[in-house]
């Protein structure tokens, strides 16, 4: 009861924080040393990665969102509960 799950948005503002770092450090170098062809599948396959990751971010974000709304509706029951 006395936990305060807005704490919890600070997990996926991390990863995002993270996911940025990696793109920055690798985009690069993924390609380095391959021909224009190799290069060209390696960004994409990172780009789809990113995405990918970023989606996760998301979700994790969503998770922490319904556990705030779960527990208003908790309160608000218990609240009605004890009246």
């Amino acid at each position: 009861p006395g936990f305060d799950a807005t704490k919890l948005f600070e997990l996926p503002r991390a990863y995002v924080k993270w996911i940025d770092e990696q793109e920055v450090r690798l985009k690069d170098t993924v390609t380095a040393g391959l021909d224009r062809a190799d290069a060209e599948i390696e960004s994409a396959r990172l780009r789809k990665d990113i995405a990918a990751q970023l989606a996760e971010a998301r979700y994790i974000e969503r998770g922490v969102e319904m556990l705030i709304a779960s527990k208003r509706a908790y309160e608000m029951l218990a609240g009605l509960a004890g009246a």
